[in-house]
């Protein structure tokens, strides 16, 4: 537009330059790379990102889930997680650049404020249509035009303020950028968990937003700082990709996502979704919603609806259940506590399960001073074994336990 306006070739010139810059500082990233073409890696990569981005993906917003999105998604995320300080200043240079083109004041350099506001225009049109509906940080690109815009529209310089009159605006902002600063200051360290007040109460933020809004694995460290002064040791679950080991944590592992290292084997799991067992439980808050739990989603729905012990970060809760009822010693041959219908739960009458396990075609374990083993109806088991199981007591044949 500027080039047909005056006529000339030089801002063509300019933005050729520009973007051949750019592609020379990416190929260079990619160790100038020449087979099978220039920065082969750089352009597959952002084919798989094309791809990645078109397909649905499971998405959280105000505690509802949806595969793929809503469009709304990523303005509600905006307005949740930008600072409201922010939110107050673009909202006065917005009003003082409509207002100075509805008094036509025009003058040299304001032309150039709509191209502020094209850019991050268009993407965030963009972004109402994407599937991929997980992360305030795709919004990212948005905030350097509009902080821009917000600083020349509300200088105390810019053209539209004429005749040498003091600007009214001035002292309200800067008490807002005071007050910016001083949020900023509280918020550290945990910028990533950040809502702003419209969030409401902070007891129940964690149901508005997930993903990388909130979780992100940060707050391991904060974790292990924890349990190093309470010396309580954890069932943990963990949303990332650290290995929580290497910093100094004593856990058994929880379900988590399927990318999350150091999990225990799903048919070795002894966590009980109904009824946990006694003890302290550290759930990321993505891994607490099910986000990315696949069929699990509801693994923690029973700890969703108690207030937890401790909040560590923002992005991780810790919670502790009390036992109900004595220890019970039960031997699983073929199945998991997570497994038991409710009838079989009511039967073992606690929470507090000491688990054990046993391949019931080869071997047979019988708990030391009583108990139970529990093992599918239809699993075969060697005829020299089954006398000394004494099988007296239920068969559950519908859920495939005795």
């Amino acid at each position: 537009w500027t080039a047909v306006r005056d006529r000339s070739w030089r801002p063509i010139g300019l933005a050729l330059l520009g973007g051949g810059i750019g592609l020379w500082v990416v190929w260079g990233v990619y160790r100038w790379q020449i087979r099978p073409y220039p920065a082969a890696a750089y352009w597959q990569d952002l084919a798989w990102q094309f791809d990645y981005f078109s397909r649905p993906h499971g998405a959280y917003l105000l505690g509802q889930y949806a595969q793929t999105g809503w469009w709304y998604y990523f303005p509600v995320t905006f307005l949740l997680k930008t600072p409201l300080v922010t939110l107050v200043l673009f909202g006065m240079a917005l009003v003082r650049w409509a207002t100075s083109l509805l008094r036509r004041q025009t003058a040299a350099g304001q032309t150039a404020l709509p191209f502020l506001l094209a850019p991050p225009a268009v993407y965030f049109f963009i972004s109402l249509l994407t599937p991929l509906n997980i992360g305030y940080r795709h919004l990212l690109p948005l905030l350097p035009f509009l902080y821009l815009f917000t600083a020349v529209t509300l200088s105390p310089h810019h053209p539209t303020i004429a005749n040498g009159k003091p600007d009214r605006l001035q002292k309200p902002v800067r008490f807002l950028l005071a007050l910016l600063f001083l949020t900023t200051l509280i918020t550290w360290p945990d910028y990533l968990s950040y809502l702003n007040v419209l969030a409401g109460r902070a007891e129940s933020r964690w149901r508005l937003l997930s993903d990388s809004n909130v979780d992100w694995g940060q707050d391991l460290p904060a974790l292990a700082d924890w349990q190093r002064e309470t010396g309580r040791p954890l069932f943990l679950s963990y949303f990332g990709t650290a290995h929580p080991s290497v910093y100094g944590l004593d856990f058994v592992a929880l379900p988590t996502w399927e990318p999350g290292p150091e999990q225990i084997p799903a048919m070795r799991q002894t966590f009980n979704p109904a009824d946990p067992a006694p003890g302290w439980y550290a759930i990321s808050i993505t891994n607490l919603q099910g986000l990315v739990l696949g069929e699990a989603a509801d693994a923690f729905a029973w700890f969703r609806e108690g207030g937890p012990a401790a909040g560590l970060g923002g992005s991780i809760f810790v919670y502790e259940v009390a036992a109900h009822g004595d220890p019970v010693n039960v031997a699983f041959s073929g199945l998991r506590p997570a497994d038991l219908a409710p009838e079989l739960l009511a039967e073992l009458g606690t929470n507090d399960v000491r688990v054990r396990w046993f391949d019931g075609t080869t071997s047979l374990i019988w708990p030391l001073g009583g108990g139970w083993w529990i093992s599918q109806t239809d699993q075969p088991m060697d005829p020299l074994l089954r006398p000394l199981a004494a099988i007296t007591s239920h068969q559950f044949s519908e859920d495939g336990a005795q």
